[in-house]
């Protein structure tokens, strides 16, 4: 991924004070920290409080419903593009959305029963949905559309979808939730299905494997870097130690020295596939006064040679004064992966938008 479609996805979600972009691996086991990462954000947030249940509910119904609809053709694999997992929050709105491939005779299924829910208000949802209970309406993918009769009900608002054709035999199905807690106006343009399809394009062109825009907390950090340890477990055991570690070092150094605005730090994550292994970005709001001093120390870091940076790294450790800019934490990373690069790229007139980016050969 290019430095500037790292400030791209910056802009796009700028406003967001939350986003958690997923296409990876899809088990319960993520799953759980995909919602602790939102539940431990919105516990901070005391006006999202009374929604957070309803919130996960969405995360978790949405995430489900990829793997009862998603059917991967394996002969057709190289047409497709991945399962995307999406949770956004703004000031006053919550937006849940997915992508799968399904087949295409579930298709007419799926619409009537969207439908059927779209066309009816909560008294009458509340009915429907005893009534499949009631009937025992349920087939092996999981039942009579109880999950979309719930979600209705819990967003109070219609649900959102579309489909687009990949061939003979399947489709990409789009699916949003929307939620907005509140009464008041927002700035923020509604996420569409458009928007979903035009998200979706972008990062599987780039091959993301996750996207996590929030204020790096120490807790929102852990349960991102388990979602990121399940899905390393795909590599080596050797070069899963070394990747995680790497990840680990640049997360700290978002944490660290993004700058803070309105308390809040203004920071981007996005670990990419790459034909070497892994590439991991992070692209933060850094002061300008503080541009130059990151420039020259990044610039020194990536002429030096391996045992150069291991002599600086020693010298770190024992310097007891040492907090020069950057820190131990640069050299590390830059001890430990094959190759960096940097950017800073004018945002406005009082700060700069810092991409850093390695690749972890894998």
């Amino acid at each position: 991924m290019e430095n500037s479609s790292v400030l791209d996805l910056y802009c796009f979600f700028e406003k967001d004070n939350i986003v958690l972009l997923y296409s990876g691996r899809f088990n319960d086991y993520v799953l759980v920290n995909s919602t602790d990462l939102i539940k431990n954000y919105v516990d901070d947030e005391l006006t999202f409080e009374k929604y957070k249940n309803k919130m996960i509910f969405l995360m978790i119904e949405s995430f489900q419903n990829i793997i009862r609809y998603a059917e991967i053709n394996e002969t057709n694999k190289t047409e497709l593009l991945n399962k995307l997992f999406i949770t956004r929050k703004t000031d006053n709105e919550i937006y849940v959305t997915t992508s799968n491939i399904i087949e295409n005779y579930q298709k007419d299924k799926i619409i009537e029963k969207i439908k059927k829910v779209n066309e009816k208000d909560n008294v009458e949802l509340k009915e429907l949905f005893l009534e499949v209970l009631t009937n025992r309406q349920f087939s092996e993918k999981g039942g009579a559309g109880l999950g979309f009769i719930e979600m209705s009900r819990k967003t109070k608002a219609k649900l959102d979808y579309g489909f687009d054709k990949i061939n003979s035999e399947l489709s990409h199905f789009y699916f949003l939730t929307k939620m907005k807690p509140f009464d008041t106006k927002s700035e923020n343009k509604e996420m569409t299905i458009d928007d979903c399809r035009n998200i979706h394009k972008k990062v599987s062109d780039s091959d993301v494997l996750l996207l996590l825009k929030n204020d790096f907390s120490e807790q929102t950090t852990t349960s991102a870097l388990m979602m990121i340890e399940e899905n390393l477990k795909t590599f080596e055991k050797k070069y899963q130690k070394i990747a995680f570690h790497i990840i680990v070092e640049v997360l700290q150094n978002v944490s660290k020295h993004s700058a803070r605005i309105n308390k809040k730090r203004h920071a981007m994550l996005i670990i990419t596939k790459d034909k070497r292994g892994l590439k991991v970005s992070t692209g933060n709001l850094i002061e300008k006064k503080e541009v130059g001093k990151f420039k020259s120390m990044l610039t020194e870091l990536k002429s030096m040679s391996k045992n150069e940076l291991s002599l600086k790294y020693i010298t770190k450790l024992v310097d007891e004064e040492s907090e020069i800019i950057g820190g131990i934490g640069f050299i590390d990373i830059a001890r430990e992966a094959k190759d960096f690069d940097f950017d800073f790229i004018d945002f406005n007139e009082n700060y700069s938008f810092f991409v850093f980016s390695i690749i972890i050969e894998i």
